[in-house]
């Protein structure tokens, strides 16, 4: 359905409340952000304190997205963004919240696929066909070299999952967007890549080293700015 067009004046009125807004979200995003850097820094034990403060920033950068709706520069866009953050908050509370690894990151890779089809359908109508095809040998001997290797069942996921995110960063470089936004994608994705690139070092290294609690720490201090980044390259920034 065709978003509601406001006339000029009310346009107009409505458009210092909504910068407002913005800027309010991006505070309080900001200010989680620093929160949870101290907490995982220096204050490991309060997991869970810095685990709702990750979900408030996450959840923080859906609400931006929705309040820059009518600035957007294509309402197509702006669904598929609206989509996948909504896909991204799922996937977020599995992880952060349970222990169904293996589901959030399904819902991950969904998320990934409705950003693949945002910048590129035919891509994402490739990546369905894969994942399927993978899904189906993964049924067939994922129970056969899951006791064979020793691997939990999630890590084969995982495997569907980069070549995701591999694609989704390549597609955010051909999008057909406005230059800004296209270089907002790019860099959303490229901070999402290297937060999953901490994500892998942090579940395969040994628990207690530096290099594994830094991977730890680092994976949110690229995360949440990827979802910043995200939220905002469906407005309309030449304005």
């Amino acid at each position: 359905m065709p978003l509601k067009k406001d006339p000029p004046q009310n346009i107009a009125a409505r458009a210092p409340i909504r910068s407002l807004a913005v800027s309010a979200a991006l505070l309080a995003i900001a200010a989680l952000y620093v929160a949870f850097i101290v907490l995982d820094a220096f204050y490991a034990p309060l997991y869970h304190v810095s685990a709702m403060l990750k979900y408030m920033g996450v959840l923080f950068c859906f609400v931006l997205a929705c309040l820059l709706r009518r600035s957007a520069y294509d309402e197509a866009a702006w669904k598929h963004l609206a989509a996948a953050l909504g896909l991204t908050l799922v996937a977020d509370a599995l992880l952060l919240f349970t222990p169904q690894y293996l589901a959030g990151l399904l819902v991950f890779c969904a998320a990934h696929i409705v950003y693949i089809r945002r910048n590129n359908r035919r891509a994402a109508r490739n990546a369905v066909m894969a994942i399927a095809a993978v899904a189906a040998a993964g049924c067939a001997f994922l129970p056969q070299a899951e006791g064979a290797l020793g691997l939990p069942s999630y890590y084969f996921a995982a495997v569907v999952y980069a070549a995701l995110i591999l694609t989704n960063t390549a597609c955010a470089f051909f999008a057909k967007a406005p230059q800004k936004n296209r270089a907002l994608m790019l860099w959303g994705m490229t901070l999402f890549l290297l937060c999953d690139v901490c994500v892998a070092l942090y579940q395969l290294l040994p628990p207690g080293g530096v290099t594994f609690r830094v991977a730890g720490v680092l994976m949110w201090v690229f995360y949440l700015p990827a979802q910043v980044l995200l939220a905002l390259s469906a407005a309309r920034l030449d304005m």
